[in-house]
This record gives structure tokens, C-alpha cells and sequence, in this order.
């Protein structure tokens, strides 16, 4: 009896997914303030670390999750338990990004082999340039990907092309004020929804903008904030704000529109924080860092609502319920 209702139980308990650097996926009860592990403990490995989580299905009945030795696993949040196991031997470096679409993967390595694959056989392969450190998803447009990384500016790609050349391709600001070459280092990107417009953060602390559609390939806009590496950004619902966090526990809510300007700026961190994710529909944003909470921030208020800590290495992202 209690086997067949675990499931159910499961979708009621869980709130957020969290992936550990030890392998543990771990389940997180926001109300409760409580979490458990959703795999075995004796599993648990820095080999097999979780370094990116996506939903399998519409439905988010099914999370994926891709670790570090390149192997993807599914679990059933209906049946609590993992059901599929897949292995990924190409490219080099662990996964920047990892997506499912209508039974296949979407992966993206650090090296820069963005891949489109099955259990059976790879279907696509395109070299997106060394040193990603991110890759996502347009969520509108499926076929529609983007990349970028350390000296590897923003590039969109079209899944259904049939090329290996990206559609848009971002081209670096002007020299600065010495006439030096402005570095380039992307950290996250993400589409905005009803429109052609994409955001990227940088490791150089700057929010940028672009249009594909302006005709320029220059950012439209582009604003800094703090003096510390990005290292994650969640977009609000509605496009017309993100959140961002860095290496020095700051998280700030950032306005895209005009000029750009902060609109907030988060307390209650301590070291890096290591993702930050908006809820789709509520005014919510989750994050988690170095430190091993799990926070909720009111994206209205600047302080926050909810928190628990996990017990044990520190958490390197999560996934909200939607």
C-alpha cells in the first residue's frame, strides 16, 4: 500500500530538486523545510557528481539529470525511482547543458560538442568552440539553441538547419578606453520568451542584451553590476527581468528594459552562489550555493522567505516544480 502511493506522496513532498556534487539527488520539502535523498547514499560519489538537471517529459513527471562521467540518468518522480541510464562518450569535459526533447538529448560539453542523441545513435554533432560554460534551450522554439564560454562569445544554433554554422553570431563590444580588446567570458544565457531577444551574464560582472533581429550583432544593451564574476541567471517571468548571482554570494534583481537598472539586491548569503532559478509563474526565485542552503527569495522583498540546509557536500543546482 505504501509502495503504490510513494509517488503521489513524492509530487506532494517535493518542491525543488537538488543535485550534489556527491551524486545525491535530493528532494526538498519547501513548507516542511525538510529534504531526503532520492538515490541510495552508498551510490554516492564526487565521480558522479550532478552537474545539470532538466525535465524529461511536459508532463515533469520524469527529471533528468547529467553527471560528471558523462552519463545521464531519468527519474520517475510517479514509480521513485531512476529508470533510464544513458552513457555519452563524446567530447571532453562535463556537460554545460542538457535538455530532452521528444525522446532525444540535447547535450553540449565543455569542450564544445554540442550533440543531438538517442540511446541508440548520435544524430547531430556540431563543434560550438572550446570552453563552454553554458548552453540553453529555447523553450518556444525547441530547434533553437545557444552557447557561450571563456573567449567563446554568444552563438545561436539551429537544430533543424541541417548546418554547422550558427544563425546569429555576437560580436565583442568596442575596445575600451586604452584601445584593449574587452574580454569575453559568458557565463549563462537565456531566451526571451515572445521575442527574438537573448541575455547572457559574463565572468566580468556585465549583463548583456542582443537582437538578431536589430541587424547589429553588438549588445543592444549592456549594464554591469558588482565587481565579481556571474555565475548563474534566472529569468523572471514575463522576460523583462532576470536574476543574477555571483562568486561573492550577491544575487540582484535586474530590470532589462530602457537603460537597465537594479531593481534589488538579495541578503542573506555566504560564498558563491552556484545557481538561481525564477519560479515560471510566482514571483519566487530559488538559489543555492557554497554555503548549502537552499534559499527563496520574495522577487519583491529583498530578504528571504525560506531555507534549508543540506546536509553534507555543497549543492551544485536544482530544479523547481512547476
Amino acid at each position: 500500500m505504501a509502495a503504490t502511493s510513494r509517488g503521489t506522496d513524492e509530487q506532494q513532498f517535493v518542491n525543488i530538486f537538488v543535485g550534489a556534487e556527491t551524486g545525491l539527488l535530493k528532494g526538498v520539502n519547501v513548507a516542511k523545510k525538510t529534504w531526503r535523498n532520492l538515490n541510495e547514499v552508498e551510490a554516492a560519489s564526487r565521480e558522479r557528481e550532478i552537474v545539470s538537471l532538466c525535465w524529461a517529459d511536459s508532463q515533469q513527471t520524469q527529471v533528468c539529470m547529467g553527471l560528471r562521467d558523462r552519463t545521464v540518468q531519468v527519474y520517475d518522480t510517479q514509480k521513485s525511482q531512476f529508470t533510464e541510464s544513458h552513457s555519452f562518450l563524446g567530447g571532453e569535459g562535463v556537460f554545460k547543458g542538457l535538455y530532452r526533447q521528444d525522446n532525444v538529448f540535447i547535450s553540449c560539453t565543455e569542450s564544445g560538442l554540442l550533440s543531438v542523441w538517442d540511446a541508440d545513435d548520435v544524430r547531430t554533432e556540431i563543434n560550438v568552440g572550446p570552453q563552454i560554460h553554458r548552453m540553453r534551450q529555447n523553450q518556444q522554439q525547441p530547434h533553437l539553441v545557444a552557447t557561450g564560454g571563456k573567449d567563446n562569445d554568444l552563438k545561436i544554433w539551429d537544430l533543424q538547419s541541417g548546418t554547422t554554422e550558427p544563425v546569429f553570431k555576437a560580436k565583442n563590444v568596442k575596445n575600451d578606453w586604452l584601445n584593449l580588446m574587452v574580454p569575453i567570458w559568458v557565463t549563462d544565457v537565456a531566451f526571451l520568451p515572445d521575442s527574438d531577444k537573448i541575455v547572457t551574464c559574463t565572468g566580468h560582472h556585465q549583463i548583456r542584451v542582443y537582437d538578431p533581429k536589430s541587424g547589429q550583432r553588438r549588445p543592444v544593451l549592456d549594464m554591469e553590476f558588482d565587481e565579481y564574476p556571474f555565475t548563474s541567471m534566472g529569468l523572471r517571468f514575463g522576460g523583462n527581468e532576470v536574476v543574477v548571482g555571483n562568486t561573492h554570494g550577491k544575487m540582484a534583481l535586474m530590470d532589462l528594459r530602457g537603460k537597465g537598472h537594479m531593481v534589488h539586491c538579495y541578503r542573506g548569503f555566504a560564498g558563491s552562489i552556484r545557481c538561481v532559478e525564477c519560479h515560471p509563474t510566482l514571483p519566487l526565485v530559488a538559489s543555492c550555493g557554497l554555503d548549502r542552503y537552499v534559499r527563496i527569495h520574495d522577487l519583491e522583498e529583498q530578504t528571504s522567505g525560506e531555507q534549508g540546509n543540506h546536509q553534507g557536500p555543497r549543492s551544485s543546482l536544482f530544479h523547481l516544480f512547476k
